[in-house]
């Protein structure tokens, strides 16, 4: 029956009228929970829609991707890329131009409302651009129009309200319809931009008053941009960081409109907490805080439950912490991997439940099943950089693992991927330089494997 139905939607160019209903439910983001922007809006929409909106989605991303549509330093909402993969090619360019003393001011963009601020009318109009077959276009332009949609919080409904513009959060076409709409924001911009849908940071390399200049007019252009395509930009949550090792004289002062920019020397983006001063101390030790602080909810909560149930919600729950975004983050410093690793042992006495000091962690680790915090992200290093180099993510493989200039055919393999020498700890200990360090010590049997058995391997290693 649903295939009945799809194809008479295709056919007709028209949704049944029930799949352009939404119950939208107001998610907590951060700030006051007494103010109704810091509510994040997800809708809950029609099962049978979603599965035909997969439908959609599959075939005209399928189209995109294959034409290079998308702008190449977009990695929200695609396959290959994550927010891990934006935020190691940015520090990896930043760190870069720190080595030769050379600083890096970077504008962290918050837009106000984007998904919901999307103008139906002119997204119509940018995908009659993209070559898209008649009937499909039809189905998205009634799939945007005659929407309605009701609040529920508690249990309790709102009366239904017409929905003039934005595309619907929780659906499945709704982030890509974003990506399309948000994709020519960097035409005119000659700094370095980066996107994760709506997340976007504008960064510039700065030697002399031109390079300011420049940016500033990049900023120009972006709020002509928005302007343009009825988008606009919270200028309070916008935020300047110039990021460099050295000491700053004259720190320029940046403007969006008629707004000057916060400078700030930390900045959370993408989850990761970034400073000025290129180190990740302070994001290692609210990581840490905050995997301890749901960590002793635990313990309170599951004291007397069952072993695998508390392994289960400490790696459900706190472990995740630990771990997001390892591969950028990862220390090298033995205290800092000592206090990450301290909230696993932690876990580990509550869950085996040996409190005594005479009791070997590692041991109780071990018969646990909890591998250590320190070579599980190593491991996740590593199959990023295999994916990196079998071409399995978005990243530009050449851009940054090279052939080395030279192989010895009785000591090395072909496999051997150009180390990037270093002369400063946050570049050596940064993702690339240590992976690709890693992965030349990698016996030839595991780096020319394919990805399954590549997994495999290194966790036997």
């Amino acid at each position: 029956y649903l295939q009945i139905i799809f194809c008479k939607a295709i056919e007709s160019g028209t949704l049944p009228k029930d799949w352009k209903k939404a119950n939208v439910v107001p998610v907590f983001k951060s700030g006051s929970k007494s103010s109704v922007t810091n509510y994040g809006p997800i809708s809950l929409c029609s099962i049978c829609c979603k599965v035909f909106e997969h439908i959609l989605y599959s075939n005209i991303i399928r189209h995109l991707e294959g034409s290079n549509f998308f702008f190449p330093n977009q990695h929200g909402f695609r396959k290959g890329v994550s927010c891990t993969t934006q935020l190691i090619e940015l520090f990896h360019e930043v760190a870069d131009t720190a080595v030769k003393r050379i600083r890096t001011d970077a504008i962290f963009l918050d837009y106000r409302k984007a998904f919901d601020s999307v103008s139906h009318e002119l997204l119509i109009h940018k995908m009659s651009t993209l070559n898209l077959d008649t009937k499909v276009m039809r189905v998205i332009e009634d799939y945007l129009n005659d929407r309605i949609q009701c609040v529920v919080i508690g249990g309790k409904n709102s009366s239904f309200v017409q929905v003039t513009s934005g595309v619907p959060q929780g659906s499945v076409l709704g982030p890509l319809l974003f990506l399309i709409y948000i994709n020519d924001i960097a035409t005119n911009i000659s700094s370095q931009m980066r996107l994760f849908a709506d997340d976007c940071v504008v960064y510039r390399s700065i030697r002399n008053q031109h390079d300011i200049d420049a940016l500033q007019q990049d900023l120009n252009s972006i709020a002509s941009w928005c302007q343009n395509w009825e988008l606009s930009l919270n200028t309070d949550k916008c935020y300047q960081v110039t990021f460099t090792k050295s000491k700053i004289t004259n720190e320029p002062t940046y403007k969006l409109g008629d707004s000057i920019l916060r400078k700030v020397n930390e900045v959370k983006y993408l989850g990761v907490l970034l400073t000025a001063d290129l180190s990740f101390s302070s994001h290692i030790d609210t990581t840490v805080k905050k995997a301890g602080k749901m960590l002793s909810l635990i313990i309170r909560t599951l004291r007397t439950a069952p072993q695998i149930l508390k392994i289960t919600a400490y790696k459900s729950l706190v472990r995740p912490q630990l771990e997001y975004a390892t591969a950028l983050w990862d220390p090298h410093q033995q205290y800092m991997i000592d206090k990450i690793e301290a909230i696993q042992n932690r876990a580990a006495r509550f869950i085996s439940r040996q409190y005594s000091r005479h009791a070997s962690i590692s041991e109780i680790k071990k018969h646990i099943g909890l591998e250590s915090l320190q070579i599980r992200r190593r491991k996740h290093r590593l199959k990023l950089l295999h994916a990196i180099y079998t071409d399995s993510t978005g990243i530009d493989k050449l851009k940054y693992l090279k052939p080395p200039h030279y192989i010895s055919n009785r000591r090395d393999h072909r496999f051997k991927i150009r180390e990037i020498t270093c002369k400063t700890n946050y570049m050596k200990y940064s993702f690339f330089p240590r992976s690709i360090s890693e992965w030349n010590k990698l016996p030839v049997e595991v780096v020319s494997a394919h990805r399954d058995v590549f997994l495999r391997l290194i966790h036997d290693l």
